[in-house]
């Protein structure tokens, strides 16, 4: 069984894939589906619990309600694929915050305008101990209409 040092690898790499452009729902990035969400409800922070795939604020209901259950999913198999002892994990948790406030002109598509956005990830063991990871970035909205949709799983 490997050292409870692996969550720090873990908590570095799910945090990676949540932001990732091959995190999709439905064939759209799903951080954009998100954002979208965010200003829609001017609720700029998203906290995902990764052991149940439940969201606060919750996003049943909408398109996005596969997300919290499908990054629950990612987290466990990578646990899984690293031998941790699930019995080890206490909590884990990912938080993405939007920074509605800052904004710049999209690097990517004229005309679209994206905001900062950090993905923070926190796994606490059996013991207390944290491990986290935290990844930031730029993000635009979804807009069907300009980004092409992924076919994979189609």
């Amino acid at each position: 069984m490997p050292s409870r040092r692996i969550l720090k690898s873990v908590a570095h790499d799910v945090a990676h894939a949540i932001v990732s452009r091959n995190d999709d729902v439905g064939g759209y990035w799903a951080l954009g589906q998100l954002l979208s969400q965010a200003i829609a409800t001017n609720q700029s922070s998203y906290r995902i619990d990764l052991l149940c795939g439940a969201s606060m604020p919750p996003v049943s209901g909408t398109p996005l309600s596969s997300l919290p259950p499908s990054w629950a999913q990612s987290f466990l198999k990578n646990i899984e694929h690293q031998k941790v002892d699930r019995g080890l994990i206490a909590r884990a948790e990912a938080v993405i915050d939007f920074d509605l406030g800052r904004s710049r002109r999209s690097v990517v598509h004229a005309g679209r305008t994206e905001y900062a956005f950090t993905c923070q990830l926190m796994i606490q063991d059996d013991r207390g101990k944290t491990y986290t990871a935290s990844t930031d970035g730029w993000c635009h909205e979804h807009d069907s209409t300009v980004e092409l949709q992924s076919r994979r799983g189609a």
